[in-house]
């Protein structure tokens, strides 16, 4: 089964709001299907979603009875715009090329406007050619990547990460703790932590040096 959908804003603040207004919590999608005695089944507790704006994924279908029906079931804000069926995966060539990072240049650039749909039927549009210094938010307190060349870090799959940030995560009031590959989950128990070798220490001393700035100011008080 071929799915064409898009998720509306799927970032730590919606899965937050969903978890709060819902008494079960989330429910991550999940295919249902008809048995033999006409009863719906569970057969694919995850049956995955897109991440983001408009994507394609694939299911893969096991009917448990002559019926070709199927439900999903969630609560999550998923837009199915095109569902249809495939007999089997087609072997279409594919050549994998590696292109070299010639350059990875982090800087300030702002906010693109964004444009919603009143009834929030289509994705979110940003209108990148419409920048704003201004935001809604302050950054989490803690310590960024620099600005400017950052090949280092993106070039290799490894712990050293450019920093981002979410105000809605496990650890929402501050940057730290970063994860890092060998963490057995996330927040990691007390007895892990990120690797302090020379290497990570060098990392985070070369590149976790810009500290957030508050950029709304206090809705009351003196400062």
């Amino acid at each position: 089964m071929l799915l064409n959908d898009w998720v509306d804003s799927p970032d730590g603040s919606t899965f937050r709001t969903a978890a709060q207004e819902t008494k079960g919590g989330l429910v991550v999608p999940y295919l249902r299907m008809l048995d033999a005695a006409g009863r719906w089944i569970t057969v694919n507790e995850d049956m995955g979603m897109p991440s983001g704006k408009p994507k394609t994924i694939a299911v893969e279908l096991r009917f448990p009875s002559a019926s070709r029906k199927v439900r999903i079931v969630t609560n999550l804000c998923v837009y199915w715009d095109d569902i249809f069926l495939s007999e089997g995966a087609s072997q279409a060539r594919v050549q994998q090329n590696e292109v070299p990072l010639l350059a990875a240049d982090l800087h300030f650039r702002g906010f693109s406007r964004t444009r919603i749909h009143p009834e929030r039927k289509q994705p979110d549009a940003f209108l990148y050619d419409n920048v704003s210094p201004d935001t809604f938010w302050n950054p989490t307190a803690g310590l960024y990547t620099r600005y400017g060349d950052v090949r280092e870090l993106i070039r290799d799959v490894d712990d050293r990460l450019a920093i981002d940030r979410d105000p809605n995560t496990a650890f929402s009031s501050s940057v730290e703790p970063l994860p890092f590959h060998a963490m057995s989950r996330y927040p990691y128990p007390a007895n892990e932590h990120f690797p302090d070798d020379a290497e990570h220490g060098r990392y985070r001393q070369e590149y976790n040096t810009r500290p957030a700035l508050r950029l709304v100011r206090p809705l009351g008080g003196s400062q």
